[in-house]
């Protein structure tokens, strides 16, 4: 028996490849006519019917994922280079919609602001659970500050996200929030907790140090004509938008 022949075609000195996923152009390609895969070198891609561009020194297409060597990733339009990931390999799961990352680098304006060795993130609408990208900051008042969010999709109409934040004067706070759509309306639940405040400056009227926040969101239809609306808040004290930023209030309120 002789073996199936090999068939390929080869593009020299510039390619424009299209597919009902991404668009991408070059300077060199290889693909296998039989089983579609290919090779590309010095590409540039960018998403169909969604927002996501980049380039790569190397990209390898089959039918289940993409492996793009020395490659770059962003959602903003062209023009546009507010910010970007570098990062050494990236690897796109076609039917699954998301994407890997490894040695990633996180920058503004050209200027690396944070690194991860590795990173995964949603290509499509499909939603995913797993960690977010945490959050950095530095006060006077509140001294280091670190938050690291973690999504839990739980089911289509309804997901959650738990935010823990380390303080570094006041101590520990934990922040959930829970999303729902049924039938009964649309809304949210979300609460801040922190159990003991350490800052010295703070001391509620009844000598707690306890520092909490209770939100209720929701929205519904009923009959034909009727609304429902209800927006609900209350927090463990009147200092408590003058010492935490929060989605859920200000000091005006």
């Amino acid at each position: 028996n002789q073996p199936t022949p090999l068939r390929m075609a080869y593009v020299r000195n510039g390619f424009n490849y299209k597919d009902n996923q991404i668009n991408m152009l070059g300077k060199d390609a290889a693909f296998n006519l039989d089983s579609h895969d290919g090779n590309l070198t010095n590409s540039e891609y960018e998403f169909v019917g969604r927002q996501g561009r980049g380039k790569a020194d190397d990209i390898t297409l089959s039918n289940n994922y993409r492996v793009m060597k020395n490659a770059t990733f962003t959602s903003c339009l062209q023009g546009d280079n507010a910010w970007a990931v570098d990062a050494s390999e990236i690897r796109q799961y076609v039917k699954e919609e998301y994407a890997e990352m490894w040695h990633a680098r996180f920058k503004v304006m050209g200027v690396p602001v944070f690194y991860s060795p590795y990173l995964q993130f949603p290509i499509g609408d499909r939603r995913r659970s797993g960690l977010l990208i945490p959050s950095f900051e530095r006060s006077s008042k509140n001294g280091f500050t670190y938050s690291q969010p973690f999504y839990w999709n739980i089911a289509p109409n309804m997901d959650a996200t738990f935010t823990p934040t380390y303080y570094s004067r006041r101590g520990w706070q934990i922040s959930p929030e829970f999303r729902y759509l049924t039938k009964l309306g649309e809304g949210l639940v979300a609460t801040e907790y922190m159990a003991k405040d350490r800052l010295d400056e703070y001391q509620s009227g009844d000598g707690s140090r306890k520092r909490y926040l209770l939100h209720w969101r929701h929205n519904m239809s009923f009959l034909s004509d009727w609304r429902l609306n209800v927006n609900y808040t209350k927090v463990s004290d009147r200092r408590y938008f003058s010492d935490f930023d929060s989605d859920y209030g200000s000091s005006t309120d």
